[in-house]
């Protein structure tokens, strides 16, 4: 993919085998990278070297990706392959307006400043800024949601800095937003009560045992009209799902980017609507990007938000549509329906 501008609200959408996790992975990809942790934690998740390449490792041995921010401010990297199921960095440089700097780097597949890089000067300060704006980066998965996943289980009161990526440590999350941003955790209860019409309010209370010497909380909750805590057993898989999403799009310190896959899952029309309104206005304040293959989500937004993946010579490749060309479609049929009957490319 080359030269594709990103707006400040993106819903990625496609058949299976479209893209779209590719898509996702790549901006994870250089997240792993910046942040130090691409061979020990992206690689293995993504399934080895061979399947992060073209075709596989007997037809591609490098992965370069290059982006550019408003600011024109650019980055790149090169990923070599090796035998030993691993990349190491090949090349790696940021720019303002065209003016490249190449960085030193090491030969552990990890990014790392070198120290003429460390100067305070304006060059080296757009430097800093792309690697603080990439480590920043959210991404969401909210799928694990069974009896025995992280959501619905105790864990230690301090995992509550940045919600995970599979929502495992919600409770503690919810418990700092409490003590820390209690205007941002009464927006969380308010829009939960929406959706959750017998919800009333969180129940975080840390915990401390003799078998768990450090304190730990789990996301016990009230209902209207009673006192009686429930458990994290009694909220149905699409009601916890729910909460995450609410949790990630109202956090009071926004990453500089959120991603979130597949945030349709297990979810009702009307908690559905409500997730989509919290995304626009997320969209006002950080850069967001959903992957769905649902047509009622799309329902909820406009062809200039929708990027659409496709399959084109076995390769992934992205298109917006223009509203004008829709126009004549929309006056009968909504974004999601135009999806589901294959008018907008990609679709089921």
């Amino acid at each position: 993919m080359q030269d594709f501008p990103l707006h400040r609200l993106n819903v990625v959408v496609g058949g299976n085998g479209s893209g779209k996790s590719n898509f996702i992975s790549a901006l994870r990809m250089v997240k792993g990278l910046i942040s130090g942790y691409l061979n020990t934690g992206v690689v293995p998740w993504m399934g080895g070297v061979s399947d992060m390449l073209y075709r596989g490792l007997t037809h591609t041995d490098q992965i370069r990706v290059e982006m550019t921010w408003s600011s024109h401010a650019s980055y790149y990297a090169k990923l070599q392959a090796t035998a030993s199921n691993s990349f190491v960095l090949a090349g790696e440089g940021y720019a303002m307006l065209d003016s490249w700097k190449e960085l030193g780097f090491n030969n552990l597949g990890e990014s790392n400043l070198s120290a003429n890089a460390k100067n305070e000067n304006e060059t080296d300060a757009v430097c800093r800024e792309v690697y603080s704006n990439i480590r920043s980066w959210n991404f969401y998965h909210f799928s694990d949601s069974g009896v025995t996943s992280g959501m619905r289980r105790e864990q230690i009161i301090e995992d509550e800095e940045r919600l995970r990526v599979d929502g495992s440590n919600i409770a503690p999350f919810l418990y700092g937003m409490k003590r820390r941003f209690p205007d941002a955790y009464k927006e969380v209860v308010n829009t939960v009560r929406v959706a959750l019409p017998f919800f009333d309010d969180f129940l975080l209370k840390p915990i401390t045992t003799t078998q768990h010497p450090k304190t730990t909380v789990k996301l016990c909750w009230t209902q209207k009209g009673s006192d009686y805590p429930m458990q994290p057993y009694h909220l149905s898989d699409g009601a916890i799902r729910f909460i995450c999403l609410v949790a990630a799009l109202c956090q009071p310190e926004l990453p500089s980017l959120i991603v979130i896959d597949e945030p349709e899952l297990g979810l009702h029309p009307g908690a559905l609507a409500i997730v989509a309104e919290l995304m626009h206005v997320a969209a006002t304040k950080t850069q967001l990007i959903v992957a769905t293959q649902s047509p009622s989500l799309l329902n909820y937004f406009s062809p200039e938000d929708i990027i659409v993946a496709s399959q084109q010579g076995g390769e992934s490749a992205f298109q917006r549509y223009e509203a004008s060309v829709l126009d004549a479609w929309l006056a009968h049929y909504s974004m999601g329906e135009l999806f589901e009957k294959n008018i907008i490319e990609g679709g089921c």
